[in-house]
């Protein structure tokens, strides 16, 4: 006999052991398995029972317990081959909004807040429209997904510096509608016509409401929200191809890579065609990685290692370079291509610092914190956003500077003041932790201090520095060669 017990607002029944699973261990209509294997009652985010569950749902339930495995906790070890970690206290502490989801939870860090259930419905959703793919093949897809997940789940927990204490049913679960949530995701708005099925034309976007798309945009480049990618990649290989286009998936790394910076470029542009082919050169571990891959191998060759920066403080800020004759302007595209917003050079022949367009919002602040993180937890690259966040925090130290980069086009500003975003740049340098004299803007530290610290620069800044005092000084050059030339003629008339 089942023994009931109520405990708290849900009602545990607890299920006799057995050796094996089979069909008949499927949880009762509106019920649910927890982690610690207790069946209880499902609800809706209002709180109220659930009438009946979603029929991928059940399937992919039914699935898992048909399965003949070990039950209980899986509890896997952290390791220092991790990819996916927190971030650092002294970073999160700067933006909650920026570092933990805020409408979609993707693997186990967030898994089952409040605030997120709303969208686990829309993720199943998605798993449907994937599983529609396959045409009338979508149960035996289900089932090879399922599959496909069971074989990487133990290296897939080893990519989480904590431990993951699910059960292998729910983390495979967990597993499968994340992987297909994103990558249908990424197939309805990175070009679908590269994956083949006949119910293609019926594919409709389950995220009817367009201001939804931006902040999941945000959720998904956000390091504590991360599931790996090669799970994803091995999902989508299993997706049967057009036989027209099968030259398309000689690489299917590629293709997906391109799928996701085409989905992250639809609210930013993001990447040249060149780094999208490019950012797959060595496996990213995830979609963060991926996405700082493509703004990096953007850059062009402009690494340099010979800086020695002569004070403290290694590059003036943007009002006494303003004052010293620099001229600041915002850059755009070489040859007709987009530049890697990383991309900053000094021309010290005409004084022209060209810095590509930044937009201050909240897209900007959560990839700044996240890349800034991401590589302060892998010391073997190059940390080029922390560098990145270094030069434009020495430039921005007041809100006259941010209004003069606005003013230059190189700042938009559509939602903070520019007292508030002065006041970012100043929390950011304090995280920012860079060898100036060793990154890839060492050359650029280099020119803009050595034309500060020359003759030319201290003679704008002192004679040229405010129209009066240019005013005076052009008066009083007047005034001294016409004095000259009447102490020439007086001499002369004698």
């Amino acid at each position: 006999m089942e023994k009931t017990e109520n405990k708290g607002e849900y009602q545990v029944i607890e299920i006799p052991k057995s050796g094996a699973h089979d069909q008949k261990s499927t949880p009762p209509r509106g019920k649910e398995i927890a982690n610690n294997g207790e069946i209880i009652e499902t609800r809706e985010p209002d709180g109220r029972g659930s009438s009946s569950r979603h029929p991928t749902l059940a399937l992919l339930q039914s699935r898992l317990l048909s399965i003949s495995r070990p039950r209980g906790i899986y509890t896997s070890t952290s390791n220092h081959s991790a990819s996916i970690y927190r971030v650092p206290k002294i970073l999160a502490g700067m933006s909650t909004r920026a570092v933990e989801p805020e409408i979609v939870s993707v693997g186990p860090y967030h898994r089952g807040k409040e605030h997120l259930m709303a969208f686990e419905k829309n993720k199943l959703q998605h798993l449907n429209s994937f599983l529609s793919r396959e045409g009338e093949k979508g149960d035996h897809f289900l089932q090879q997904l399922i599959e496909a997940m069971e074989e990487e789940e133990s290296r897939a927990r080893e990519c989480y510096s904590e431990a993951v204490d699910m059960s292998s049913e729910d983390f495979v679960m967990m597993m499968v509608i994340d992987c297909c949530f994103i990558l249908e995701l990424f197939l309805q708005f990175g070009d679908i016509t590269a994956v083949h099925s006949e119910n293609d034309g019926n594919l409709v976007s389950m995220i009817t409401t367009p201001w939804l798309l931006p902040i999941i945009s945000r959720d998904l480049l956000k390091l504590e929200n991360q599931i790996p990618f090669f799970l994803l990649r091995k999902l989508f290989d299993l997706l049967t191809p057009d036989p027209q286009n099968r030259e398309n998936y000689l690489d299917s790394a590629i293709i997906l890579s391109k799928r996701a910076l085409i989905f992250f470029s639809l609210f930013r542009p993001l990447a040249t065609k060149q780094s999208v082919k490019q950012s797959y050169l060595a496996e990213p571990k995830h979609l963060l990685q991926l996405f700082r891959s493509s703004k990096v191998l953007s850059l062009r060759a402009i690494l340099s290692y010979n800086y020695n920066p002569s004070s403290i403080q290694p590059m003036q800020c943007v009002r006494q370079l303003w004052s010293s004759g620099v001229k600041f302007r915002p850059r755009r595209e070489i040859n007709g291509k987009a530049v890697s917003f990383l991309d900053i050079t000094f021309n010290e022949h005409n004084r022209v610092l060209e810095i590509p367009t930044i937009h201050i919002d909240d897209l900007t602040n959560t990839i700044l914190i996240n890349c800034m993180a991401f590589e302060r937890g892998h010391s073997h690259i190059e940390p080029h956003f922390s560098a990145y966040i270094a030069f434009l925090s020495c430039l921005i130290k007041s809100a006259r500077d941010v209004a003069l980069l606005s003013s230059c086009g190189i700042i938009i500003n559509s939602s903070q003041s520019d007292q508030q975003v002065a006041e970012f740049f100043r929390q950011l340098e304090e995280k920012a932790v860079v060898y100036t004299q060793n990154c890839y803007l060492s050359s650029v530290f280099r020119k803009v201090e050595d034309y500060y610290s020359s003759n030319l620069a201290k003679l704008r800044r002192t004679y040229f520095r405010r129209p009066w005092t240019f005013i005076s000084v052009v008066s009083a050059a007047a005034l001294l060669i016409l004095t000259a030339i009447q102490t020439y003629a007086a001499v002369s008339k004698q």
